[in-house]
């Protein structure tokens, strides 16, 4: 089963404090995301909006994170709005 299937919102819940280091070749090894804040939506799907710095912002795509504890995950970001400094991202975790 896929790593990203087993989350649950109580999961990103506990991860408000540590960062989520954004992988990719493109950018400083200090980019990092923190969570913003996690939501429940119907049944037991949920939203996590992430929190970065202004620039760069990232596209909307699959962006490999890590998290000291998660481990490795590829979770697809949609950029939702910036203030003061700060870039918003969201992903969406639909769960039957």
């Amino acid at each position: 089963m896929d790593k990203l299937a087993k989350l649950k919102k109580e999961d990103f819940d506990k991860c408000k404090d540590k960062p989520f280091k954004v992988r990719t070749e493109e950018l400083d090894e200090d980019f990092s995301l923190r969570v913003d804040k996690v939501e429940a939506m119907r049944g037991e799907s949920f939203s996590v909006v992430f929190a970065g710095p202004q620039e760069p912002v990232l596209q909307q795509s699959i962006i490999p994170l890590s998290h000291a504890d998660l481990g490795e995950l590829d979770i697809f970001l949609v950029p939702v709005g910036q203030e003061d400094g700060t870039t918003y991202y969201e992903a969406v975790f639909t769960r039957n």
